[in-house]
């Protein structure tokens, strides 16, 4: 009978095209390169400039979250903390786009010197109207966005600095007094009279921002009011104090925002 060989697969198939197709190429946050060519590893901190960068380097210390940092009690991390804030503040800045350089502007000029020196050099400290919104400016941009600068506009310029020119004169007694003095203010409520007083009087005031509140289980849940500012002020001025000199709640407030985003 007659038997029909069976064809070896080579000869009875048509050899397929080396089809197989090159991986997608992505970088650690799983975007594609646009040149379908490996993307090189990109290091968290490539965005951040090399001085800032070895700067870290020399500092081996574990990075904290802000809640661990919180519950410590050695100041090595506390340093730590605290002196990554303008490193930090790059890092989020770069994020920002185009606010990226007016970020740092305004960050340099309420916590370098520049608003701290122009209220305290005048007859009576007071801020004015120019000043509340770039500081209005700073906190929309540093933080979660919000629609008050129209608000914060529509001040009249006396009142804004007839009313800061009181509240300044009892911060240092009297800080529920001198929050509900700004308070009077469009646009102002507890926070961003605390980001006034944090600039001019960082002895006296942290500002309230979200981060340095999560931190704290004693500030939970989060309520932007006149208590719940004068609680966290309360337990930042006392982590400021066992901490001992050279620590003002601002600077704990800074170190606890800057644990948030290390």
């Amino acid at each position: 009978a007659h038997q029909n060989k069976r064809m070896p697969p080579q000869t009875r198939q048509k050899k397929k095209k080396n089809s197989t197709k090159k991986p997608i190429q992505c970088d650690d946050d799983g975007r594609e390169a646009d040149n379908g060519e490996p993307m090189a590893k990109q290091s968290k901190l490539e965005d951040i400039g090399r001085d800032d960068i070895d700067d870290i380097k020399k500092n081996q210390l574990q990075v904290m979250s802000p809640k661990e940092l919180w519950r410590c009690e050695e100041m090595k991390f506390w340093e730590q903390a605290a002196n990554s804030y303008k490193t930090v503040l790059k890092k989020v800045a770069a994020t920002k786009k185009k606010k990226e350089k007016r970020l740092i502007e305004l960050d340099n000029w309420m916590f370098g010197g520049d608003l701290e020196s122009a209220v305290s050099g005048r007859k009576e400290p007071f801020i004015n109207k120019q000043e509340l919104e770039q500081i209005m400016e700073w906190k929309i941009t540093r933080g979660k966005f919000r629609p008050l600068m129209r608000l914060i506009k529509g001040n009249d310029e006396e009142f804004v600095m007839k009313t800061s020119e009181v509240s300044f004169a009892v911060v240092e007694d009297n800080l529920e007094q001198a929050v509900k003095e700004l308070c009077k203010l469009k646009g102002v409520g507890p926070a961003t009279a605390s980001a006034i007083l944090a600039a001019v009087f960082p002895q006296c005031a942290p500002f309230m921002s979200d981060e340095a509140m999560l931190a704290m289980p004693q500030c939970q849940p989060i309520e932007y009011k006149l208590k719940n500012y004068l609680l966290f002020a309360e337990h930042i001025k006392a982590k400021a104090k066992d901490l001992g000199d050279g620590w003002t709640p601002e600077r704990i407030g800074k170190a606890l925002w800057s644990s948030h985003f290390a």
